[in-house]
């Protein structure tokens, strides 16, 4: 419970508050980032499509994320925040119904909000002057770095595309949150009702689960993708003579950027060393 709180908290001030911050501080200079995406979905019946498509994304980025552990594992590396992980999620089992309660609210309820009032709302919006699909991806790989381990990194990023892509084009947060909030459910559950089974039971429950999440997210985008011809076309932005690579070079070379990118990769690093380290132990 100690560990629950004490993230919610470290998510509250480290991130929600400096952004909310930052939020506030743009509409004192009007700054036209400001206005974020906060009224309801342009047609609701596409954002559930595009929410059952964004889970089926999420999930492919689960798979990646696991061939990408097995690919280093094959050369002998691994990484330490996997083994840490692993042992801390048998930890965040509740025991009585209020701590069910306050690890859903830890698990689902605060990343869902807070990350998606920074990262799809302040970050993603700030950028969309520069191009969408930039705003985007750019959005989604800080939302990985954030994570700060490689077991989580892949599919950060992964998922950061499909909640970056979901508000833009639903032209509401809310959208992201909604997905945010059930793709974290989905794993909570996971990690609750898959110690409670047996060998067998925990194969059949994964296997229908993860495959039946992403059979349903694959139709999706295909139903999405035909009442959508245009789906892939998304604004240019303001500044449509600057390319793609020229953007991408100059927002990598700002100095915060250039040091969050080298600690990402000094984090992965330290990750591989430690793990490699514990193993000749």
């Amino acid at each position: 419970m100690f560990s629950a709180v004490f993230g919610m908290l470290y998510s509250l001030v480290c991130i929600g508050i400096p952004f909310f911050v930052i939020f506030m501080f743009m509409r004192r200079i009007k700054s036209s980032e400001a206005a974020l995406p906060l009224a309801g979905p342009r047609k609701g019946s596409h954002s559930a499509i595009l929410i059952l498509a964004g889970l089926g994304v999420c999930y492919i980025g689960n798979i990646i994320t696991s061939y990408i552990t097995m690919f280093f594992s094959m050369f002998g590396l691994g990484f330490s925040s996997t083994e840490a992980m692993s042992e801390m999620s048998s930890l965040f089992v509740p025991e009585t119904g209020f701590e069910f309660i306050v690890l859903l609210v830890y698990n689902a309820v605060i990343p869902a909000f807070v990350e998606e009032f920074a990262f799809r709302g302040i970050i993603m919006q700030s950028l969309r002057k520069y191009g969408d699909w930039f705003a985007i991806f750019v959005s989604a790989f800080l939302f990985g770095i954030i994570h700060g381990n490689m077991t989580q990194m892949p599919f950060a990023i992964i998922a950061g595309i499909a909640l970056g892509y979901v508000s833009v084009v639903s032209g509401s947060m809310w959208t992201a949150v909604i997905l945010h909030f059930i793709n974290n459910v989905l794993a909570f559950v996971q990690m609750v009702v898959f110690p409670q089974l047996s060998e067998g039971a925990l194969l059949v429950f994964s296997t229908v689960m993860t495959y039946g999440v992403l059979a349903a997210g694959v139709v999706a985008i295909i139903a999405y993708a035909l009442m959508n011809r245009n789906f892939m076309r998304l604004r240019k932005g303001v500044y449509p003579e600057a390319g793609t690579g020229h953007k991408t070079c100059v927002f990598f070379l700002v100095p915060s950027t250039l040091l969050a990118v080298i600690s990402m990769c000094g984090t992965v690093l330290a990750d591989m060393v430690i793990s490699s380290f514990l193993t000749n132990l």
